[in-house]
């Protein structure tokens, strides 16, 4: 895969879905694959293994863009907002089809309103990558320590669940919720907070 400064060594490719409301990861996943295109459907599957249900509405980066995914998510039912490639290309100073200028922003709903009329929540690159972010410079997580893929995953999966541990302690501690509280209430309170995770954001 390429790396900074162009040139490209072995690597795996982290993928992962939280939710987009306490950055829980609800599926992860390594592959090696170089990009991200065929990883939709895939991680759609994980989610619903996770959580029971697909998601009504999926966030991703531009990697995630294509016209098959796009079809996909359609015949899914899920909404999605996904920047098309051309989205990267604009950003560097170079031509593309909707520039953009022509992408009204609704500072009271905090979203933005595309050529096409359709409304983009702001902005899905703040949810996921300060995940990817917390692992790599909080806990110094850059570089897989066992070999081979079904041990790397292993691995990564690891990261996902310290991750996920950090995320409920915090969201415990504001709601002033103590951990025998959610023990004793067991898979009922899950049942009843699972329907917060409707909306995730995905990125690798």
């Amino acid at each position: 895969m390429k790396h900074k400064g162009g040139s490209k060594k072995p690597s795996y490719n982290g993928q992962v879905a939280v939710d987009n409301k306490e950055q829980v990861i609800v599926a992860a996943d390594l592959v090696d694959e170089e990009n991200d295109l065929h990883q939709m459907d895939p991680m759609i599957q994980h989610i619903h293994s996770t959580l029971g249900y697909k998601p009504t509405i999926v966030l991703a980066d531009a990697g995630y863009f294509s016209y098959d995914n796009i079809e996909l998510l359609i015949q899914e039912g899920i909404d999605a907002c996904i920047p098309d490639n051309s989205f990267e290309v604009e950003k560097r100073g170079k031509a593309k089809w909707f520039m953009r200028s022509l992408f009204r922003y609704d500072e009271e709903k905090d979203c933005y309103y595309c050529p096409a009329g359709i409304v983009m929540p702001f902005e899905r690159m703040s949810t996921v990558e300060s995940v990817f972010g917390q692992m790599k410079q909080n806990r110094g997580f850059r570089e897989f320590l066992l070999r081979g893929k079904k041990k790397a995953k292993v691995e990564f999966l690891m990261m996902c669940v310290v991750h996920n541990i950090g995320k409920i302690a915090e969201a415990l501690k504001r709601g002033g919720t103590n951990l025998k509280e959610i023990l004793e209430n067991g898979i009922q309170g899950a049942n009843q907070s699972g329907n917060d995770m409707n909306n995730v954001a995905m990125g690798a």
